[in-house]
């Protein structure tokens, strides 16, 4: 068993335990002999790559809009734009394309060339933006990175 005694953390497997000793979760017994040390420098850029990556998958996924539809970009659906962009000459068409709220109709295949040029400036936008405040960020000082991250 764990215990908290005026604030020191014991084991009963390692010390005989006084009177007064509070029972205390393994959680808590590990919080109270784990010290807390302020994240350095290089763990709070680490940090703020994790959500601007995260922010820029979020925003490459669900972001995307043509013609006024919303489109849902993960890998396996760019994958599919990309093969019918390369069988574009060869489609029929009209050429129905899901979109978030139904289908998307493309009629050429220069609508069709139009319709995945915009994935790939949508995708290299997010991208880019991306980089320009990670570049931005590798120039702060922990202090300004704390209060990016709001920690």
């Amino acid at each position: 068993m764990k215990y908290n005694y005026n604030g020191v953390p014991l084991d009963d497997s390692v010390h005989l335990i006084p009177k007064g000793a509070k029972k205390i979760s393994e959680a808590e017994f590990f919080r109270m002999i784990t010290p807390e040390t302020a994240p350095d420098r290089d763990e709070l850029l680490a940090e703020f790559v994790r959500r601007v990556n995260a922010e820029t998958d979020a925003a490459i996924l669900t972001g995307f809009e043509w013609h006024g539809r919303k489109f849902y970009l993960s890998v396996a659906n760019q994958l599919n734009y990309q093969r019918d962009f390369e069988l574009r000459h060869a489609l029929a068409y009209p050429y129905l394309v899901r979109s978030a709220d139904g289908f998307a109709r493309i009629d050429s295949a220069a609508d069709l060339f139009e319709f995945y040029n915009s994935i790939r400036n949508h995708i290299q936008k997010q991208v880019v933006k991306a980089v320009d405040r990670k570049a931005a960020a590798a120039a702060l000082t922990a202090d300004e990175l704390k209060e990016v991250l709001n920690v």
